[in-house]
């Protein structure tokens, strides 16, 4: 039986490991595929698991904080300090330069992208994702009372989204092209929300060891058909429903992924790549953003359109770097002012 206590120890490695696999899917899935080596080009391609990752680790990360401090306040006054105010500072200089100067959108624009509404009024997808943990760490709160009261209720809702996500694709298509990345990566969540419970009450048993294992298998069941459907020629469903049905099942690889990467951190000492991985998992918001805003100013500006394969596989490379650089830089100034801040106010 899978120990899944080795999930809330390995979180930070977990963490590190999806933002660069993530990196590697914005960067270089492209150029890697380009080597003609098909393991690799696959890997790459799936990169945006990392997201699920995220999103699984978010929910158990979550119900951790609710259940030491359920007051409501002090939930949004962390999430402001360490994610709003960060996204808002380091999203700024890139929506100024896209929305006012670039394409001269105006103020209200600027606002709405700059804000994130944009991915739900519009279907703007530069940082979705954190269009979308913003309204579930608004909603959690809510989410968390409920999931107290009775377990069941989370998966009533995870039932829903299933039926909604099918009803969305069916009934407005269009408007649900531009959005489905995130009303489907939504129910990995509250299954990162469910496992929290089971860890921090220590719940672990065999029954729910069951479910959980059936439920990730069908999810990657779902997956396989999906990926054969969509991409290797296997006609069974349209190009809308394979997508479907390769989001809803990527729940089930991401925790394939994930109890992997628990067995081997487990087993093999390998200190110093646990120790890197932790590290990037400490900054993995600055990493997603600023790879973001530079991968987007890169291929806009058709910089590297026209280069060689080495150049473009070294630029795409030092933007990873780079990100990574800039992200360990601003997390440093931002989290020593804050915990300035929060000192002053402690001894006021």
């Amino acid at each position: 039986m899978f120990d899944i206590a080795l999930v809330n120890k390995f979180r930070r490695e977990l963490m590190g490991f999806a933002i660069i696999w993530i990196m590697i899917f914005h960067c270089l899935s492209d150029h890697i595929k380009a080597l003609g080596i098909p393991v690799l080009s696959f890997l790459s391609k799936q990169g945006d698991l990392g997201v699920e990752l995220f999103l699984f680790l978010s929910g158990i990360g979550l119900f951790y904080s609710m259940s030491k401090n359920e007051a409501v306040l002090p939930f949004y006054r962390r999430r402001i300090n360490r994610v709003i105010i960060p996204w808002l500072i380091i999203s700024c200089p890139y929506w100024i330069l896209k929305s006012i100067i670039v394409d001269h959108d105006g103020a209200m624009v600027f606002l709405e992208n700059w804000s994130g509404v944009s991915l739900w009024t519009k279907g703007v997808t530069t940082v979705w994702y954190i269009s979308l943990i913003v309204v579930l760490y608004f909603l959690y709160p809510f989410i968390y009372r409920l999931q107290k009261k009775n377990s069941l209720f989370i998966a009533l809702i995870m039932g829903c989204l299933f039926a909604v996500n099918i009803v969305m694709l069916t009934t407005v298509p269009d408007f649900y092209a531009s959005r489905e990345r995130a009303f489907t990566r939504m129910l990995i969540f509250f299954l990162g929300s469910l496992t929290g419970e089971v860890l921090k009450k220590k719940s672990w048993d065999s029954k729910k060891h069951g479910i959980f294992m059936a439920y990730s298998g069908a999810m990657l069941v779902m997956y396989i058909i999906g990926i054969l459907s969509a991409e290797y020629g296997f006609d069974w469903f349209s190009k809308p429903v394979a997508k479907l049905l390769i989001r809803f099942g990527g729940q089930g690889a991401a925790i394939l992924v994930i109890v992997l990467l628990c067995l081997l951190f487990e087993k093999v000492k390998m200190a110093g790549v646990k120790k890197g991985l932790s590290f990037l998992g400490g900054i993995t918001l600055e990493i997603y953003l600023i790879h973001v805003f530079i991968t987007n100013i890169i291929t806009k500006t058709g910089f590297i359109e026209n280069k060689g394969y080495p150049i473009k596989f070294a630029v795409m490379t030092a933007v990873m770097v780079i990100s990574v650089i800039i992200a360990w830089i601003f997390s440093k100034i931002y989290n020593s002012i804050v915990d300035r801040l929060e000192n002053k106010k402690s001894a006021a």
